[in-house]
């Protein structure tokens, strides 16, 4: 098996074809970086921008170089030693008429041969699938004559949407005039299809196919069956047999029935050229105590729970303790967190599963004999107190850990609903297999429960109360835990050493097209627990001089109209702060049209997501204008020296310490137990937000001539030279260097880094709790790695820490041995004094060190 050293993720669209990514693989192999790690790139509705709306999964897409385009950037990366791996999508697929199996499925319904290629009720829906596609009721939709038949072309057309029409309806079809409209023709011919047009507004609760979260569009496949399985994997197994492709990233692990079976079918399945299997890793979100199964037959994650423990290590606790009271004072909302993700669960099973909510309740009263009221509400309840993502339950044996989630869950529900506990726990017997006889219904109905947890939890944790506690943006991310958000240097040390144990070849990632906002803009947003006082009274001043802007634009709207709130300006002054580009210490920047339409288009998705003065579902155009309006105005005042200069001069004094942090996260990245991952562009300075906005086109050609300007010092570094880069860090250089030296380190190192010890380093002095240290030992060969953070409490904000800040903190180095060691991000020779490093020497040119032992030291 081929485990990458280091990956880099590419985002292939139309924008950003095959040939393109073949044209950067020379400037990666120079980076450092051992494989390509391509989003999807099977046959996806025209115009995708990501890939994950697949519709035909034997076919590379045509628009970004088909399967010979593959082929050749295969052929590329291996001329420069570099593997391929795939992201792949086996939970879902286009719900489109473009897609031939779901085509195939419209026309024939029931009979087709794809029909138990997805996840559908058919009985639920009286034998048809239902569509939730119209814009209005049925009714009102065909009497504004909005539904027409093409009788040449055999389909039924709705605007833009073209559906066959069922074989035995075709010929009275025939018969009619082109474009026919009228009302009873076109009632007489819908009664004959082997779908039912629905109005998308009641689609949560009259859906019969399980969908992708409550994205109606994305049908779930039901990948478990064999047959299912081989047809959707055929074209993968040839790409990794013929070693096009050397490893697999399988999205949204949690989406499918039986995770463990499908994963142990994969690598049966999937083998590279000699038989081996091919590097796995897969999309899964940890909670902070949650661990992999151990029957998962893969190599780990894709990187979230790395990602929120760099995070984890910036943000001061005490700091975000004053922050969160401050929040609760200034938004008025005293609810915890934890209740509040248990609330905004409750609130999408109502609003966007209820059709899953529903059909699940119908079964679990028709298997324990209790009302379905009673049932449904009792699933409701377990389900908001689940802690963690599912369970994996899948046979009559539970694990300990599954059974110890579940009981607490229903202890929880049973603790807030005790007038439910008799249903509760009529419940619990049926998901713990406890209710005689276990039955094979039982069963199902168990795991079919565990795929509407995963859902449930991500729309309501992660798109819904994420958006509305809005205390450090920087610790509001997936799988992160806003309510304990601050890791020590000991429990970061005890977590990395588990990784080390438990998934040494997890990806580590910081950024990833799924994340809510860019790896520097919550490197400098994490920040500001650093320095809550100045935090607060810059916010306190900023909501107070925004209130006479939002009540000039209420009194524009004809109605009452909401304006945004305290909570509402609390996410927006972060976003502008973590976001705001800084192009020189000197020179004010930003506040451009590109910039304001960023954060206009940004503040519109998060407030939907919110769901709480507008949504996605329901949006209120006015609040919406109202905000648009209030973002504009303090952008236009940028250059008065009003609101918008002082939301700049506050970035420009954030921004060097978030800087220091983005390296430092950086290099916990490279080094750290698992395997790095790069994502498209972050080599630069990357302060993007959510999606779309981070899978925004990449300026390779700047890469290239950036890291042709660094010269022979990403071989050779000079410390004068890299404190230089330092000082001018806004150009984004020192990044760039900092990542390829340490790419490359990683790479000589290779054996050091994927089977080589960890070793916790202590500091000792004034500044102990400033630094983190680690050491990665094997057979004599040693690297450590030496970060800061909180280094505000070094020098003031807006200036970047000095060596004097160290003082007389001093850093032990494995086993107490003496010898010279090498900083490879300055080129400087250190050596130790009685098995010691003083921090003060070590950080003299920059407060970052990445050691490997020099000629004649001892690791």
């Amino acid at each position: 098996m081929r485990v990458p050293t280091s990956t880099y993720r590419l985002q292939i669209n139309e924008d950003f074809t095959l040939e393109d990514a073949r044209g950067v693989v020379p400037y990666l192999a120079r980076l450092g970086i051992s494989d390509l790690y391509l989003s999807p790139v099977f046959e996806a509705r025209p115009g995708s921008p990501h890939g994950y709306d697949v519709t035909d999964p034997t076919r590379i897409r045509t628009a970004i170089g088909g399967e010979a385009g593959l082929r050749e950037l295969a052929d590329e990366a291996r001329a420069h030693d570099m593997g391929i791996l795939l992201d792949i999508v086996p939970n879902h697929m286009a719900a489109s008429p473009a897609n031939p199996w779901w085509r195939d499925v419209l026309e024939h319904g029931r009979r087709s041969r794809f029909a138990r290629f997805f996840d559908i009720d058919w009985d639920a829906g009286g034998g048809r699938l239902r569509l939730p596609i119209l814009g209005d009721t049925r009714d009102a939709v065909i009497e504004r004559g909005e539904i027409s038949i093409d009788p040449d072309a055999g389909e039924l057309v709705y605007f833009d949407t073209r559906l066959p029409l069922a074989p035995g309806s075709r010929a009275a079809a025939a018969k009619m005039p082109s474009g026919t409209v009228q009302g009873d023709v076109i009632r007489e011919v819908l009664g004959h299809q082997n779908y039912e047009l629905a109005f998308w507004d009641t689609a949560a609760r009259e859906m019969n196919y399980r969908r992708f979260f409550d994205i109606a569009d994305l049908a779930a496949v039901r990948v478990e069956d064999p047959e299912v399985f081989d047809a959707t994997h055929s074209l993968i197994r040839t790409l990794a047999a013929d070693g096009v492709i050397t490893g697999l990233r399988i999205d949204h692990i949690d989406g499918l029935r039986d995770p463990a079976d499908y994963l142990r079918m994969l690598r049966r399945k999937v083998r590279g050229p000699g038989g081996e299997p091919v590097y796995t890793v897969v999309e899964k979100i940890l909670e902070r105590a949650e661990r992999i199964p151990d029957d998962w037959h893969c190599e780990g994650t894709t990187g979230y729970e790395f990602l929120n423990l760099a995070t984890g290590l910036l943000v001061e606790p005490d700091g975000y303790s004053r922050l969160e009271e401050f929040y609760t004072r200034l938004s008025g909302d005293t609810t915890p967190f934890d209740e509040l993700a248990r609330e905004k669960k409750l609130l999408v099973m109502g609003r966007l599963f209820g059709s899953e909510v529903s059909g699940l309740a119908r079964s679990l009263a028709a298997l324990t004999g209790l009302p379905e009221q009673d049932a449904r509400q009792a699933l409701i309840e377990v389900t908001a107190s689940m802690s963690v993502y599912r369970s994996y339950i899948r046979g009559r044996a539970i694990t300990g850990t599954d059974r110890a989630r579940i009981e607490a869950a229903v202890a929880d529900a049973r603790r807030r609903n005790p007038d439910a506990a008799a249903s509760i726990d009529a419940m619990r017997r049926i998901v713990l297999l406890e209710a005689a006889p276990i039955s094979d219904a039982k069963l199902d109905w168990v795991m079919r429960w565990q795929q509407l947890t995963g859902p449930v939890m991500a729309k309501g944790f992660e798109d819904t109360a994420l958006y509305c506690h809005n205390v450090l943006l920087a610790a509001n991310d997936v799988g992160s835990d806003p309510a304990c958000p601050a890791i020590t240097i000991p429990e970061l040390h005890d977590m990395l050493a588990e990784r080390r144990h438990r998934s040494p070849h997890s990806l580590n990632a910081t950024a990833t097209h799924d994340t809510k906002r860019g790896e520097d803009t919550r490197a400098r947003i994490a920040v500001l627990s650093e320095m809550p006082a100045e935090w607060r009274r810059h916010l306190r001043r900023w909501t107070q001089e925004g209130e006479e802007w939002k009540a000039e634009i209420a009194d524009e709207f004809e109605d009452d109209v909401a304006t945004p709130d305290a909570d509402v300006d609390s996410l927006l002054y972060q976003t502008l702060v973590g976001a705001w580009p800084i192009a020189s210490a000197h020179e004010q920047h930003g506040a451009d049209e590109p910039f304001t339409l960023r954060i206009r288009e940004y503040m519109t998705k998060a407030v939907r997501e919110a769901k709480q003065q507008t949504s996605w579902r329901r949006p209120d155009e006015d609040f919406e204008q109202a905000l648009d309006s209030f973002i504009e105005r303090i952008m236009a005042e940028f250059g008065r020296e009003g609101l918008a200069d002082e939301v700049a001069a506050f970035a420009r004094r954030v921004a060097p310490h978030g800087a220091v942090n983005s390296l430092a996260q950086m290099l916990l990245r490279i080094t750290s137990p698992g395997i790095p991952d790069t994502y498209q562009g972050t080599e630069l300075w990357s302060f993007t937000l959510v999606d779309p906005d981070n899978r925004a086109p990449v300026d390779y050609n700047e890469r290239r001539r950036l890291l042709d300007d660094l010269g022979d010092l990403a071989d050779s570094p000079r410390p004068e030279d890299v404190r230089a880069l330092l000082d001018s860090w806004h150009d984004g250089r020192i990044k760039l260097l900092f990542t390829t030296l340490a790419l490359r380190c990683r790479a000589r190192n290779d054996d050091v880094f994927n089977h080589g010890s960890f070793v916790p380093l202590q500091a000792e002095g004034a500044r102990a709790e400033n630094v983190l240290a680690f050491a990665r030992i094997l057979d004599g060969k040693g690297c450590v790695t030496v970060v800061p953070r909180w280094t505000t409490q070094l020098r003031g904000p807006g200036e970047l820490p000095r060596a004097d800040a160290w003082a007389d903190t001093t850093l032990a180095l494995p086993d107490e041995r003496s010898g010279r060691w090498r900083n490879v991000l300055t080129g400087e020779d250190l050596p130790a004094d009685g098995g010691r490093l003083h921090l003060q020497q070590v950080f003299d040119a920059v407060p970052f060190a990445l050691l490997e032992a020099s000629a004649g030291g001892t690791p």
